[in-house]
């Protein structure tokens, strides 16, 4: 082309600059005769690196209110808010784009009090500025200012509809934005996939299918939320029907698959999307061992946390999070202390001063039983830095180990730190109170958190607050007011149920039972809790008719793949004498620890098996590498007793620490007493008695005055009776057995 001008090349670099064909436009700037100013602000605007942006603009000859807005917009793109700042204060002049752009840089860096100091300085508003002002509205959780600006703008554009719609979906208001959706003038992808993320928080997957299915165009951010959708909606099946129709899958995708898989406890298949994905980022590896934490393998958690290195990926604040949750509930106290002083080295102290890090730390050590260093970490160390996280996670850690009167001394120290008790601090103090069978005190607590509501207009979880007071009520014997309280709330949850259960399930089983159906007709999801507790209510109901009833629901539900639940099921199988049901559940077990072969080894010795079925059983624990504890040798003990086998029962009390490392308690030795008093030997079995290192317990004692009724005299019944009576005062039980015992032996 003869005769280009500045004029044509600049129409030239517009054209490749709104092409997004940067190289091209670079090329064609470099070759250009002479640049004018309309050249220059082309160039910077098509520059993406910041550094180089601003280099560029320092070497401009000339500037106009174009290569301000330029730089303030690099500015934005690398979401850095106080360079923009400045330069915006630098600016000769400013135009209503300079004043948008900063806006949404303040917004983006979530500092929305600033932005609507902006807004509320801007000389004028078009419909970008007016989008802005309802994100800076909903940022600072004012939707009902949000949706007032909305209604009263004269304009608006797709970018309106869709912001207003995502406002009210984050805040939970899915009919308002159900309303924005239906009278939108278009439906644009965004939309459509802000409604798809609305009813997925809800599980409400046959809405989600129907806006999917209207949507007019369908990108892969549409297609993730609709993933997301059949995830939460707990249909596996389902979900991998559409993941396999999915045109595209990027990252996302996987990650949204591989937790959901860790939600429902499909281990091997999270573990296989972990394994097969193309690229993983810092997100795979944390679903990955949520996913590993959720399902109580701890050990496979640490495994993982500890192989991220080799892949390159620097564990975060979340990866952390979870690893000490896993190390307090493993009791992996040494290893959490290792990771605690991995961070206290490191040159970057950001991770470990987060608050939601010594939060995990003060439950983790908590959890362990190590309180002084829970206490020290809360009172020791940054004592300017905590907040309510750091006192309620101190007060778990007082309530898991026992110390209710230190949860309650704790409550009433917040207020005197100048940190005022929310309500999870208050229920923390109810469940205390209701440990104490206190009830005068958890609603003297119940009361203050009422005024506290009252005064400075507070939010609360009712529901959460209804099923502690159901606890308080409940573990202080009064059932008939719990069940009130539990009839009267509005918003049942599953807490909630599992809590009216277990109190109605230690006086009346039946209706437990009738409770548990009644809670899976209304449509709520038993959890881990449910299962435990009915499992429990079961074991004292007519087990058989209790276990026909709830077979169904416990098999189909996903909870029960948790390896503690079918071990629950396995120990229930057992009390029912449904060996073979055991046997069968037991080998379907994806793992296998210590307590699963405790309940196997339990089942046993409750069934009609031979003494040698259990001892081939306990071999056969040993070979699939599960170490013995202290329970598995009082089955043991226990079964070589009933079988009146003393050489084994003997060998198996000298292996317990010789081979195994584990230390006899007072239950093998009242075991070992036992096995001696039933031969006869009462001699030897008071002499075990009196030589064990722990004060005796009734039991070992009881089972010497039992034999004495066939074996022995009537001084040695009364001296074995003096004793159980002095381990228990008002153990009536003794007395009985004594006078049974002196009417059948010579005086």
């Amino acid at each position: 082309m003869r005769g280009r001008d500045v004029t044509t090349y600049n129409a030239m670099l517009a054209a490749y600059s709104w092409n997004q064909e940067h190289e091209c436009m670079w090329d064609s700037f470099q070759r250009m005769p002479f640049w004018d100013l309309v050249s220059l602000n082309t160039a910077l605007a098509a520059l993406g690196h910041l550094e180089s942006a601003k280099q560029f603009f320092d070497s401009m000859p000339q500037r106009d209110i174009f290569s301000w807005n330029s730089i303030v917009q690099a500015c934005v793109e690398d979401d850095i808010a106080d360079l923009a700042a400045l330069v915006f204060n630098r600016m000769p002049n400013r135009s209503l784009v300079s004043w948008n752009s900063l806006i949404q840089v303040r917004i983006q860096q979530t500092q929305c009090a600033r932005a609507l100091e902006l807004l509320e300085e801007a000389p004028e508003f078009d419909v970008f500025t007016c989008n802005l002002a309802i994100q800076t509205y909903t940022g600072l959780g004012e939707i009902q200012f949000a949706r007032e600006f909305f209604d009263s703008m004269d304009q608006r554009d797709i970018v309106t509809w869709a912001t207003m719609l995502v406002a009210h979906s984050q805040h939970g208001d899915l009919p308002q934005a159900n309303s924005v959706y239906e009278n939108m003038p278009q439906h644009n992808a965004v939309a459509g996939t802000a409604m798809l993320v609305a009813y997925s928080n809800t599980s409400n997957l046959p809405s989600a299918i129907h806006i999917f299915k209207k949507m007019p165009e369908l990108d892969i951010f549409a297609w993730n939320a609709m993933l997301v959708a059949y995830a939460a909606s707990g249909n596996i099946s389902s979900l991998e029907k559409f993941l396999n129709k999915m045109p595209m899958l990027d990252i996302c995708s996987w990650n949204s698959t591989l937790q959901a898989y860790g939600w429902y406890g499909y281990l091997g298949k999270a573990k296989s999307v972990f394994d097969s994905m193309p690229q993983r980022d810092l997100i795979t590896w944390n679903s990955m061992i949520a996913g590993y934490t959720q399902a109580r393998e701890w050990n496979l958690a640490l495994m993982l946390f500890g192989s991220m290195d080799q892949e390159g990926i620097s564990p975060d604040t979340a990866t952390y999070s979870s690893v000490f949750y896993a190390c307090g509930e493993h009791g992996a106290v040494t290893q959490g202390r290792i990771l605690h002083s991995l961070l206290e080295e490191a040159p970057d102290r950001e991770i470990l001063e987060s608050l939601a890090i010594s939060a995990a730390l003060v439950s983790m050590y908590g959890k362990c039983g190590c309180l002084d260093e829970a206490r020290q970490k809360l009172f020791g160390e940054y004592p300017g830095n905590r907040d309510r996280n750091w006192w309620n996670s101190m007060l778990t850690a007082y309530a898991r180990n026992g110390h209710h009167r230190e949860v309650v001394r704790l409550f009433r120290a917040m207020d005197v730190e100048g940190v005022g008790p929310d309500d999870r601090s208050h229920v923390a103090a109810i469940d205390a109170a209701a440990s104490l069978a206190d009830l005068e005190l958890g609603k003297t607590i119940h009361r203050s958190l009422m005024e506290e509501i009252q005064t400075f207009n507070l939010a609360t979880n009712e529901t959460v607050m209804n099923t502690a007071l159901l606890n308080l009520y409940g573990s202080c014997g009064e059932v008939v007011s719990a069940r009130g309280i539990f009839d009267s709330m509005p918003d049942k949850d599953t807490p909630a149920w599992n809590s009216i259960i277990s109190q109605t399930g230690t006086r009346d089983p039946k209706l437990a039972i009738h409770l548990f159906r009644e809670m899976d007709l209304q449509g709520f999801n038993p959890d881990e809790v449910t299962f435990a507790k009915i499992l429990d209510v079961c074991s004292t109901a007519t087990t058989e008719l209790s276990l026909s009833s709830l077979q169904c629901i416990i098999h189909d539900a996903p909870a029960i793949r948790n390896a503690h639940l079918s071990t629950s099921l396995v120990a229930m199988y057992a009390r029912c004498g449904r060996l073979d049901d055991a046997l069968a559940l037991f080998h379907k077990m994806p793992s296998r620890d210590t307590v699963s072969w405790n309940a196997m080894l339990s089942a046993y010795s409750l069934s009609s098996a031979t003494f040698d079925a259990l001892l081939r059983a306990f071999a056969a624990m040993q070979l699939d590498g599960v170490p013995p504890d202290g329970v598995t040798f009082v089955t043991l003990l226990a079964a070589c007793s009933h079988a009146g086998d003393l050489q084994r029962g003997a060998a198996c009390f000298a292996a317990m620490a010789e081979l195994y490392g584990v230390a006899p308690g007072a239950g093998h030795y009242a075991c070992l007493a036992d096995l001696l008093s039933r031969l006869g030997q009462l001699e030897r079995a008071e002499n075990v008695i009196h030589a064990m290192p722990y004060e005796p317990g009734p039991a070992a004692w009881t089972s010497v005055l039992g034999a004495c009724g066939s074996h022995g005299t009537a001084d040695r019944a009364r001296d074995a009776a003096r004793y159980a009576l002095d381990a228990e005062p008002r153990g009536s039980s003794s007395y009985v057995l004594l006078s049974n015992v002196l009417g059948s032996v010579p005086g």
